[in-house]
This record gives structure tokens, sequence and C-alpha cells, in this order.
């Protein structure tokens, strides 16, 4: 096998898919592939088939040109010696690299840090609302996911840098705006 699997799709080759799915489901097979071309992530690729295959869904091309490599990769090793432990290097188009985290650590992350902003997303209702400040959401979002209410802030700030640190008088500001029915770009 090589250094690098020449099956696995480069960047600038995957696109989203066309609206023909139900949308929500466009909207998840499309966001694991942008999953993919930010991170070069192979198991955002095999999701994104999970969930096709698991809805009937055709496969998008890039997956099936994805998977045609992996089978060609699968069947080339039966004749080779010591093939089978190149299995996994087949299935995720890579050479285990020494050291660094796997490629496994870093898909669990990206997966971890979206759940985290879409719970911060959810309560982020009762701030828009006015009900609660973003401090309190916060730490009841540090509390519901045990992370530090510090790691909470930072991710969140970084997806969002337009609404992270506002202080009590911006936060009333922005939420008078909201209600008057201001963009978000007013804020």
């Amino acid at each position: 096998m090589t250094k690098k699997a020449e099956y696995l799709p480069k960047a600038d080759e995957v696109e989203p898919i066309e609206p023909g799915f139900p949308a929500d489901l466009t909207n998840k097979v499309n966001k694991m592939l942008s999953d993919y071309r930010k991170t070069r992530n192979v198991l955002f690729l095999w999701e994104a088939a999970r969930v096709c295959l698991t809805h009937d869904l055709i496969l998008p091309k890039v997956i099936r040109q994805f998977l045609f490599g992996v089978c060609d990769g699968l069947l080339d090793l039966v004749d080779r010696k010591g093939g089978r432990a190149d299995v996994a290097d087949v299935a995720l188009g890579t050479l285990n690299d020494q050291g660094g985290y796997s490629m496994f650590e870093r898909y669990k992350a990206v997966k971890d840090r979206q759940e985290l902003l879409q719970l911060i997303d959810r309560k982020m209702e009762d701030y828009l609302g006015g009900t609660k400040t973003q401090d309190e959401i916060f730490n009841e979002v540090a509390k519901e996911s045990d992370l530090s209410v510090e790691h909470v802030k930072k991710v969140y700030s970084k997806a969002n840098p337009a609404f992270s640190g506002l202080s009590v008088g911006d936060e009333r500001r922005a939420r008078e705006r909201l209600r008057r029915g201001a963009g978000a770009t007013e804020l």
C-alpha cells in the first residue's frame, strides 16, 4: 500500500450534494462532507455513507468513488503476505502514523465540539429572549456537559465571535435590537 491512498478524495473534489433527499438528510450529509473537506478525516465519509444507506438514499458520487477505492485496496491485500495487518489502513486511507492524535480522536473531538455548540445554541434562546445572561448560559452548559466554563466560552467565542464577551449593557442593547427586529449585523 502506498503512503497515502490515491482513492481519497481531494478537498476541492468534495462538493455538497444537491437537494433531492429530504432537507434534513441533505443538510446532515452536506455537514459531514464539509467536515471531511476541513479535516480530511475519512470517518466523516463513512458517517455520510451510513446515513445514506440507513435511509435508502443514493450514495453521492464522492462516497461511491471512495468506497470503490476501499474495495480495490482490500481486494489487493488478498494476495499480499501480511496484508491482513493493513486492512484498517485501507479502510481509513492512511498508514498508521506514529505520534499525534489518531483519526478517531480527531473525529471524536469534532463531534464533541459540534454537540457542545448545539447545546449552547439551544440554551441561547433564553439569552436572546432576555431571561438569562450569557454567563448564566455558559455556567449551565458547563455544568450539564461536565466541562469548565472557560472551555465552553472559548468554544462558543471561536464559533460566534460577534456574540462573545458582551458586557451586561451590550447584552441588554443586543436583546432590545433583536426584539425590534434589527439584523445580527447591526448588533
